[in-house]
């Protein structure tokens, strides 16, 4: 999958006909474990006693940087909690360490694309139970179908223009899940973005006729 995102491999889905300019939306939502303060994602057939397996957090960057798309967006769910191969307990460093990567490539200009995390450092990505997603996912859905169009944290309301940006949907997933987090769970969660761009940077994602403003919240 990594190598048919970076164009190298065929076989993987084409994209529809009249999208190949459109920006290309990668979403990982998987596992995470750390080994030597490295990220990596957790394969559906990975072993815990075998790490030659898993792949670093930092491939998948690498695969999204070398995408031929237009415009690529990254979205990584992967701090759900785990239990160390080795000593059990639950562990809280995916989130930790996955923030270190991206801070070390924003801040080295390397980050080309945007990347928005569910959670930050020392944070897991809580469930929605009765949506059947994590509240990362659902919010991501519900701002995708058109709620985030418009919207600003400092101002909600603005009227919709039909099209949802990168920094549009990043807010209104900030905002919502932070809000859901500490509603339904008593818990804190901030998903974050993380860019090498100058802070006016954006494009747009999705292109259709202006969404409803506010959703329903899941039910706690």
């Amino acid at each position: 999958l990594l190598k048919w995102v970076a164009g190298e491999a065929d076989g993987g889905p084409d994209r529809p006909a009249g999208l190949a300019d459109r920006p290309l939306v990668v979403h990982v939502t998987a596992l995470a474990a750390v080994r030597d303060g490295t990220p990596f994602v957790l394969p559906g057939d990975a072993r815990p006693s075998l790490p030659a397996a898993w792949v670093p957090v930092a491939d998948v960057l690498d695969a999204v940087a070398a995408s031929k798309a237009p415009r690529t967006f990254l979205l990584l769910d992967l701090a759900h909690p785990t239990a160390d191969a080795v000593v059990g307990p639950l562990r809280d460093d995916a989130a930790a360490a996955v923030h270190d990567l991206l801070r070390k490539r924003e801040a080295d200009g390397t980050l080309s694309f945007p990347v928005l995390v569910s959670c930050g450092p020392g944070e897991f990505s809580l469930p929605a139970e009765a949506e059947r997603a994590s509240a990362f996912a659902y919010y991501l859905a519900a701002g995708l179908r058109g709620a985030a169009d418009g919207y600003a944290a400092d101002a909600p309301t603005l009227a919709p223009d039909g099209t949802v940006t990168v920094r549009e949907l990043a807010r209104f997933v900030e905002a919502r899940v932070a809000r859901y987090a500490r509603i339904a769970h008593d818990r804190r969660q901030t998903p974050r973005l993380y860019w090498a761009a100058d802070p006016g940077a954006d494009f747009g994602l999705v292109f259709e006729k202006p969404g409803p403003a506010n959703p329903p919240d899941p039910p706690d």
